[in-house]
């Protein structure tokens, strides 16, 4: 008996819409499809029979956006920060200067032992607070960035529990960007340190309780000093 009740009930339902005033097509905020004699928001009156094609369609501008936590792979897979889309690792300084998003800031600096060229970004905001930006560019273009961040704001200076504090709220915007760290090594009184050991780049937020506090973007592949860690850190 249940093998035909199924089709009846089919049969039932075309009918009734067969025969109805008007049948309305109606797309909900998901983009779900459905018929109904009932008008109502998002419905459209149609000729009297369903439509053959049901394949949802997106009537809002906002459903057919894409969500803000699915843009940055979608813009660049190498960095989830919106200051950093436009950069790659390897690009060259000319390619830097015009994409990125602030190259009216930069200026260049000493060179280090390590790179070819060092520009620096004063006065970054980066993740809510201020910081100073550094990138390193070798032999085949752009391998290393330094975001260091200031030890004061603008009314006074930071002591070690305002780091702290600070510290917390940038580590929860990094595991929402990056995911839960490779490594992690919390504050043990003297230090703290979170990887991310990427198949493109390594991110690195740390701070030793002195002078260095802050978060580094090394490229995998280019970086020199990040094949060394690498061994550091199969090793350890």
């Amino acid at each position: 008996m249940k093998k035909f009740l199924v089709p009846f009930i089919v049969l039932l339902f075309c009918c009734t819409l067969s025969h109805a005033g008007g049948i309305y097509k109606c797309i909900d905020d998901e983009g779900n499809i459905k018929y109904t004699t009932t008008p109502g928001p998002g419905c459209k009156l149609l000729s009297g029979s369903v439509e053959k094609d049901s394949s949802p369609q997106l009537p809002t501008k906002k459903a057919t956006e894409p969500t803000s936590r699915s843009r940055p792979s979608e813009e660049n897979p190498i960095f989830r920060e919106r200051i950093l889309y436009p950069i790659k690792w390897g690009m060259s300084v000319d390619s830097f200067k015009s994409s990125y998003l602030r190259a009216d800031e930069v200026t260049k600096s000493m060179s280090t032992g390590y790179s070819k060229e060092y520009f620096q970004d004063l006065g970054l905001p980066f993740y809510g607070h201020i910081s100073n930006a550094g990138f390193r560019f070798g032999e085949q273009g752009l391998e290393h960035i330094i975001i260091s961040y200031l030890f004061r704001t603008k009314d006074r200076r930071l002591y070690q529990s305002d780091i702290l504090n600070i510290s917390k709220q940038i580590l929860q915007k990094l595991i929402q960007a990056y995911g839960k760290p490779t490594y992690s090594y919390p504050w043990n009184g003297q230090m703290f340190n979170y990887m991310w050991l990427g198949s493109i780049t390594y991110v690195q937020f740390a701070w030793d309780g002195g002078d260095s506090w802050g978060v580094q973007f090394r490229s995998m592949e280019l970086d020199p000093q990040i094949k060394i860690l690498m061994k550091h850190l199969k090793g350890g």
